[in-house]
């Protein structure tokens, strides 16, 4: 592959791992019996420090009818994901998640188990690019805190203090998003199938919207090594 053509290809950015957000809606236990509210809840997510976005595994079983050996899903397995917060210094992050675990999948006094559905929450995860225009998600569901792990605590150390939490989840689905903010900010043709999806975009202002197409589609491929910046669609509208 030529540079040019590699470039071309990237020309509308690359996604970061350093932007994102994290959407929790825990059980109404949460809410209803512990000193965490709506409020808190969103500053305890602002402290997210790392996820992980979930992974997916087809697991197989050797089959033969005739000839070689097939191997044939049997099942599409998801593994537990981890979170990373920052721990807040009236410590309702650690609350949070020791409440959701001691009182919500196993009861505190009689430590027997919760039914599945007064435990479970739904929760999302947004990849988001460097305007914080959410360009992918991911649904996470029937999510609950699998484990809570260990904080180590020393004289010693001046380091901020965090918990990391394991999430177990029943399945998740993702989808693309287009930043509502900003439209997109990529070649002509990407306009052009905005557009059409979006009707009422170019009819309310087709001199402008037929300008960013005729300038966009005016970078070819050659050139775009030169280029640095495309002209963002929805400046126009």
């Amino acid at each position: 592959m030529k540079t040019s053509e590699f470039v071309a290809k990237i020309s509308s950015g690359l996604t970061r791992t350093n932007r994102f957000t994290v959407s929790l809606r825990p059980p109404k236990f949460i809410l209803n019996n512990s000193e965490i509210s709506n409020g808190n809840l969103q500053n305890i997510l602002l402290l997210c420090d790392t996820v992980s976005l979930p992974s997916a595994m087809i697991a197989t079983s050797q089959n033969r009818i005739f000839g070689e050996i097939r191997e044939i899903p049997t099942e599409l397995q998801y593994a537990a994901i981890q979170m990373t917060f920052l721990v807040d210094i009236n410590m309702n992050v650690k609350k949070l998640f020791d409440d959701w675990i001691i009182y919500g999948v196993q009861q505190g006094n009689t430590r027997s188990f919760n039914y599945y559905n007064d435990y479970i929450a739904e929760m999302d995860i947004f990849v988001q690019d460097v305007e914080d225009g959410n360009r992918y998600v991911v649904y996470l569901y029937e999510a609950y805190p699998k484990s809570i792990g260990p904080i180590q605590l020393d004289y010693a150390s001046r380091d901020m203090m965090k918990v990391t939490v394991d999430m177990q989840y029943k399945f998740w689905r993702s989808e693309r998003q287009v930043p509502a903010n900003t439209g997109f900010s990529t070649l002509g043709w990407e306009a052009v199938k905005y557009a059409v999806d979006n009707p009422d975009m170019y009819t309310n202002n087709f001199t402008g919207f037929q300008e960013t197409v005729n300038q966009n589609l005016s970078v070819i491929p050659e050139t775009l090594a030169n280029t640095t910046t495309t002209v963002p669609v929805g400046q126009y509208w």
